[in-house]
């Protein structure tokens, strides 16, 4: 009988041993479905954080692709204005032709008139002069009737 009871002792302690083992197992088991879970949280908020990056990331890319695009229109409206402005320098330099031929002309006129204002004035001296010298003909004439035909 002694040697059942140490035996059934030794069974005893094994399987308090195995329990513990087991426990300890379980233990494990359960840090491991920690850590488990763990990883696939940090995992899933790496994901979140990468998608959230490829968002931002898309998001700067269409940011840019506006950016080249306002810069093309921009670019596209300077070469209209610089075509335009081209366009116009002739169009001025023959405005500014037109406004001198126009100043030259009035110029003209001007002396034109004044030479006709001369004109005009020179015949009313004549007139002027012709008034006088009849005037003072005459006036000569009744002189000389008086002194040599009078009586």
């Amino acid at each position: 009988m002694g040697h059942f009871s140490t035996a059934l002792r030794h069974f005893r302690r094994t399987l308090g041993h195995s329990a513990a083992t087991l426990g300890h197992s379980a233990a494990t088991l359960g840090h491991s479905a920690a850590t488990l879970g763990h990883f696939h949280r940090t995992l899933g908020h790496s994901a979140s954080t990468l998608g959230h990056f490829g968002a931002t990331l898309g998001h700067s890319a269409a940011t840019l692709g506006h950016s080249a695009a306002t810069l093309g229109h921009s670019a596209a409206t300077l070469g209209h204005f610089r075509r335009t402005l081209g366009h116009s320098r002739p169009t001025l330099g023959h405005s500014a032709a037109t406004l001198g031929h126009f100043h030259r002309t009035l110029g003209h006129s001007a002396a034109t008139l004044g030479h006709f204002h001369r004109t005009l004035g020179h015949p009313a001296a004549r007139l002027e002069h012709a008034r006088l010298f009849l005037s003072t003909s005459s006036l000569t004439q009744s002189t000389i009737q008086n002194q040599f035909l009078s009586p």
